[in-house]
Formats: C-alpha cells, sequence, structure tokens
C-alpha cells in the first residue's frame, strides 16, 4: 500500500512539474453551438448539465470508461505511521533533555598539598572527579610518617621537612581513605583521612 501512495504521488509530481506528458487521445473539436436568443442550445450533440452535477449526453456520443482507478487509501495506516513518527520526535527530544542533564565532567590534573603531623593530615578530606588525574604534595612537619590509599596503589614514606609528591588517577568513584602507614607514635591508628571521588 505504502509503495502504490508513494507511486501515485511521484506520478503527480513529475506531472506537475511538466515531466509527464500524459498519453491523452485527440480530441475532435465540436461544432460551434447555434443559440437561440432565449440561451438554447439547437446543436444535436447537446450535453446538458443539471444543477446537482449530473451530466446527460445524447444516446448517440459515445463515453469511454475513465482508464484512471480510484484508490482507496487506509486511515489507519496513515494514522499509525503519523504516531510512529511523532513517538520518533519525541523519543529524540527526550534523549536531548538527558544529554542536557548529564553535565559532562572533563578529566583535569587536581593538585593538592596536604601536611603530615602526628596524628592528622591536613586537609584531611580531598574531593575530586572520576577520571582526575591527582597530585598530591605531602610533606611531613614532624616524624617520619606515610601516605597511603590502597585503592590506587598509593604508598610513600615521608621524612620530616622534605616534600614526597605521588600521582594516580582516580578511575574508579567512591570514597576512600588515606591514612599513615609508618609507626609514629601512640595516636597512629586514628591518623586518617577521606578521598571523595564523585
Amino acid at each position: 500500500m505504502k509503495k502504490l501512495l508513494l507511486l501515485l504521488t511521484l506520478v503527480g509530481i513529475l506531472a506537475l512539474s511538466g515531466c509527464l506528458e500524459p498519453d491523452l487521445p485527440e480530441v475532435e473539436e465540436l461544432p460551434e453551438a447555434e443559440v437561440t436568443e432565449e440561451g438554447e442550445d439547437l446543436s444535436e450533440d447537446t450535453v446538458i448539465v443539471e444543477e446537482e452535477g449530473e451530466v446527460e449526453v445524447p444516446d448517440d456520443v459515445v463515453v469511454e470508461d475513465d482508464p484512471v482507478e480510484e484508490v482507496e487509501v487506509d486511515d489507519s495506516l496513515l494514522v499509525e505511521e503519523e504516531a510512529a513518527a511523532e513517538e520518533q520526535v519525541e523519543e529524540a527530544a527526550q534523549e536531548e533533555e538527558v544529554e542536557a542533564e548529564t553535565e559532562v565532567v572533563t578529566p583535569a590534573v587536581r593538585t593538592f598539598d596536604v601536611t603530615a603531623e602526628q596524628w592528622t593530615f591536613t586537609p584531611s578530606t580531598i574531593k575530586v572527579n572520576e577520571g582526575d588525574t591527582v597530585v598530591i604534595n605531602v610533606t611531613s612537619n614532624d616524624v617520619d610518617h606515610g601516605f597511603k590509599i590502597t585503592e590506587f596503589g598509593v604508598d610513600a614514606y615521608l621524612k620530616p621537612g622534605i616534600t614526597t609528591t605521588v600521582q594516580f588517577v582516580a578511575d574508579q568513584k567512591g570514597t576512600f581513605s588515606f591514612f599513615c602507614s609508618v609507626s609514629c607514635g601512640l595516636g597512629h591508628a586514628n591518623m586518617s583521612g577521606t578521598l571523595i571521588v564523585e
């Protein structure tokens, strides 16, 4: 059915653009009608058009059937096609909304300066985005300490007064602990901080 509609549409477009010349039979010119003063046609082959739109043709005039077939259009198919097209438009709009709502975060290099002293890290919380390259410059202010983040393979030994740099990619979301990995006195077990990867 779709192919027939497409074909009819294409033929119509070609005919309107003049690309198709209709193959019509030659028509004989009819003699001019003789008309009385009252407006009546006196010629033999008179065709009378009645007000209802019907045409009365004299018996001696041969009328050939119209070669164009009438095509029935199934309205339910058109409705289904319209509904499918509307659904596609709605889906595209929803996808655009989701893309607009989703904040795209470009990975960045994030650098932090952290100090370690008995029994704290300052700052004690570090926040980064997933995919960021994290650079942490850690300096011990008093005794030997360690700086360890197990999930990212970080484990550094810190000497007093010397800055040690650790670097890793925060390739997983979550909340992770960093802690002192070198025994540094009575409060050693509580010396920790938090890394948040969003």
